[in-house]
């Protein structure tokens, strides 16, 4: 029922929470693709919708720029402590 009010699926729920448990190394699309077993295609589309919203963040690895990794924004944050309180 959580993320009703957002008009989210529960694929959606099921990213960020795996996004705010996961640790530095799963934060790639690819890392929750295999959390998921979702297709890219499938993620791609979820991240997507969740960037729109202003839920998650994107940004290149320091490291290897051409590597994408994830972190939840400061809105996506608070719609999880709102959601799903005990994560926070």
């Amino acid at each position: 029922k959580a993320g009703g009010d957002e008009n989210l699926q529960p694929v959606h729920g099921q990213a960020l929470i795996y996004r705010a448990k996961s640790n530095r190394y799963a934060t790639t699309p690819q890392a929750l693709a295999a959390y998921l077993g979702l297709s890219k295609g499938t993620v791609s589309q979820t991240l997507l919708l969740l960037d729109r919203r202003g839920l998650i963040e994107r940004y290149q690895d320091d490291v290897d720029r051409r590597v994408v990794r994830l972190r939840l924004s400061n809105s996506g944050e608070q719609f999880l402590y709102e959601s799903q309180p005990t994560l926070a």
